[in-house]
């Protein structure tokens, strides 16, 4: 017996169990078959091939729920990634070893199947799922067309390099590649190297991140692989680097006119790498995006490269060697740059003087736009003079400081510093007490208010916190806040609260950060995004969710219609709490993307939220099927009608055309366009167009096309029924 052209060998299945010391015999796996194939004929379904072409979809992309149902216990998914193209991945959720063995030689076979599918381009594995089922790796080499492959151990170093180097074997089509947290002996460097070779021509993406016990020739073995790869436009290679290798990178950087994204992170400790590197930037490159994160190198040689370089916009020097003499050349390279965007010195052991340095550079410099100084070691000093150089640099948009270094009595001294320089838009910090009341008033100026707000209210007055949310309330620049809350409930913080979300029409992203008493906060927000229209992404981080929160955010969930991302955040949910969240979103057509804590347990809840999830996809894809007139059946019709004012939407249309914003409003408004226009059509109410019987009066059909179109103005595609 065959399953989509899967023959199971005598004596072995088609992916063992990892808790199995030996295969099931044939007769076991055939039984299996049956039983599955029994199944799905219950539901009118079969295992057949794919069925997608160039004309038509595979019949596997309506039909996905079945399937999810039988490969959620061992936290696998199908999902629809764009319209007809679909993807394989697993989800965090906890690690079971209790299942039947039945229910894991089940999903592997299906696992097996599925890759099989033309319509499957996708796949995503992590650490969990390849323990629990090594065998998985086998089918890999099995897919006609995986162009999109992602391995993550993350923590975990057991895999078997044999299963792992024969799925690989026969891929050809891939266009990202990415390894995370994996032992990678010379064996397992060859493979990928000769991986990389294969889909040299297509490949755009590659990543090798957090790997453990790579050799320095395992290295250059992978290095010489991606030396082939001419289409690379993002590099990820966070292993250290020695020069030998690096060298094959500066090759790389210098010969590509395509790679955009470089990442480096822990991989450049030798002063003779980072010379070499610094060589590759200082000609003519195409790279954008550059993380050196990590890097305890001398980066002067990297500095002076950036005085010349106009290409590099986005650079990323977090936890690096940038403090003391390094950042005189820093400071040059800033003062003569004139590409840099971004640059982010986290955690880089910065001081006073350092600051002041930086202060100096910026004075001059005109181009830089974001610059994240956070968790230095300055204090007062360097604070200030950073802040006083803002009041001559409107160029930069965004600094970001941390002040836990300064003193409570010299605090007043920077909020002096802030209302002279006027930067209340342009800095990013703890507000301090005596900030709000210039803070306050800042936001109630399009020219001095920030776009990002982090309020820690636990700590503030209540007179200041209310002012600061009457502000809020009709400020039309913040697009994210960020509020923390670790009392007891405060009933006058807690309206004014309520009335700036329910007012504000800006925030796109609301973050709120909650301690063991600051549930009300959590039932607040639930109680304003009822009514707020405009809050795209809600992430609570919090270590408990307590009931009355948790009913109140259900409920919210069933109601909303703008949010389209909801993250709970280091937080472990109880099952009684799972079960009202799913039943929240099983009634929610909107939300596309929830992250339910750490590693919640697979159950019907689970199920019920991922089920949604998918509904909520495919929704979003049926739209754009519709606004690329792929599909203008009713159904798809409905979806854009449904979702036309819905973020989701047009961020799926962008990534599925290429298009920028303004070419996709235009789209959204020719598929709108394009109902009035056919509405009779579409709807099913006529085949083609109006006809009347012949008669006297004046008939229907002699209405113009603009006055059907002034008709259908009043009308929806769902208000016809059938």
């Amino acid at each position: 017996m065959t399953v989509a052209g899967v023959e199971p060998e005598a004596g072995s299945s088609p992916a063992a169990d990892g808790n199995c010391e030996a295969s099931q015999p044939e007769s076991y796996i055939r039984t299996r078959v049956a039983e599955l194939r029994k199944r799905f004929r219950a539901l009118n379904l079969d295992l057949d091939e794919c069925s997608s072409n160039a004309a038509a979809e595979c019949w596997l992309v309506r039909n996905l729920t079945p399937f999810n149902r039988l490969i959620h216990r061992v936290s696998i998914e199908v999902v629809e990634m764009e319209p007809g193209k679909l993807g394989v991945f697993s989800f965090d959720s906890e690690l079971n070893n209790s299942l039947e063995e039945d229910a894991l030689y089940d999903a592997a076979y299906i696992f097996t199947w599925l890759t099989k599918h033309r319509c499957v381009e996708t796949i995503h594995l992590a650490s969990k799922v390849l323990l629990q089922q090594p065998s998985y790796l086998l089918s890999m080499g099995l897919s006609p067309n995986i162009r999109h492959l992602r391995l993550g151990m993350e923590g975990f170093r057991i895999v078997n390099e044999e299963e792992l180097c024969e799925g690989l074997g026969f891929l050809v089509r891939l266009e990202s590649f990415e390894l995370i947290g994996l032992d990678i002996g010379h064996k397992l460097a060859s493979a990928f190297a000769d991986l990389l070779k294969r889909n040299a021509g297509h490949l755009k993406k590659v990543s090798f991140s957090h790997n453990y016990n790579v050799s320095q020739r395992s290295v250059n073995t992978i290095m010489r692989g991606l030396l082939h790869c001419t289409h690379l436009t993002e590099l990820t290679f966070d292993n250290n680097v020695k020069p030998r290798a690096m060298k094959m990178v500066a090759k790389l950087v210098r010969s590509s006119s395509m790679l955009h994204t470089l990442s480096l992170k822990n991989s450049c400790h030798n002063d003779e790498s980072m010379a070499i590197l610094a060589r590759a930037f200082e000609g003519k490159n195409s790279v954008r995006e550059l993380k050196l994160c990590n890097c305890q190198a001398s980066l002067a040689p990297f500095f002076r490269a950036l005085e010349v370089n106009e290409t590099l916009q986005d650079l990323d020097l977090t936890d690096s060697n940038v403090s003391g003499r390094a950042t005189d050349g820093l400071s040059a390279a800033l003062a003569r740059n004139t590409g840099l965007h971004t640059l982010v010195l986290k955690t880089c052991q910065l001081e006073d003087e350092d600051m002041e340095k930086l202060a100096e550079a910026l004075e001059v410099n005109r181009t830089l736009r974001s610059l994240n100084l956070s968790h230095n070691l300055q204090g007062i000093r360097g604070s200030s003079v950073l802040c006083k150089v803002l009041g001559k640099n409107k160029t930069l948009k965004n600094l970001a400081l941390s002040t836990y270094r300064i003193e409570d009595h010299e605090r007043p001294t920077l909020t002096s510093q802030l209302a002279r320089s006027q930067c209340y838009g342009q800095v990013s910090i703890d507000w301090a007490e005596a900030d709000l009341p210039n803070l306050a008033l800042a936001l109630t100026l399009p020219s001095t208010t920030p776009t990002v707000l982090r309020l820690h209210i636990f700590a503030l007055p209540t007179v200041h916190v209310c002012a600061m949310f009457e502000a809020i309330a009709t400020n039309n620049q913040i697009t994210e806040l960020q509020i923390e809350c670790f009392t007891h409930r405060d009933p006058v913080k807690m309206d004014a609260f309520y009335r700036a979300i329910v007012g504000n029409e800006s925030i796109r992203r609301l973050h709120l950060i909650l301690g063991d008493s600051g549930y009300s906060l959590l039932v607040t927000a639930s109680k304003a995004l009822l009514l707020n229209t405009t809050v795209r992404e809600l992430e609570i981080e919090c270590e408990d969710m307590s009931l009355r929160g948790t009913k109140h955010l259900a409920h919210m969930l069933a109601q909303n219609r703008t949010l389209t991302k909801v993250v709970l955040a280091n937080v472990t949910i109880r099952t009684k709490f799972q079960r009202m969240l799913s039943r929240g979103l099983a009634k929610n057509e909107f939300v596309t993307e929830f992250k339910m804590g750490w590693d919640p347990p697979i159950n019907r809840a689970s199920l019920r939220v991922h089920e949604a999830m998918a509904r909520n996809v495919g929704l979003v894809n049926s739209a754009v099927r519709f606004v690329l007139r792929t599909n203008v059946s009713k159904r798809c019709a409905e979806a854009f009608e449904k979702l036309r004012r819905c973020s989701s939407l047009a961020t799926q249309l962008a990534k599925v055309t290429g298009k920028a914003d303004r070419e996709v409003k235009a789209a959204l408004d020719s598929a709108a366009e394009y109902i009035r226009s056919n509405y009779l059509v579409i709807t099913g109410v006529v085949r083609e167009r109006v006809e009347c019987l012949s008669g006297e009066d004046t008939q229907v059909d002699r209405l113009n096309h603009e006055c059907w179109r002034a008709i259908a103005t009043f009308l929806k595609v769902s208000d016809v029924v059938g």
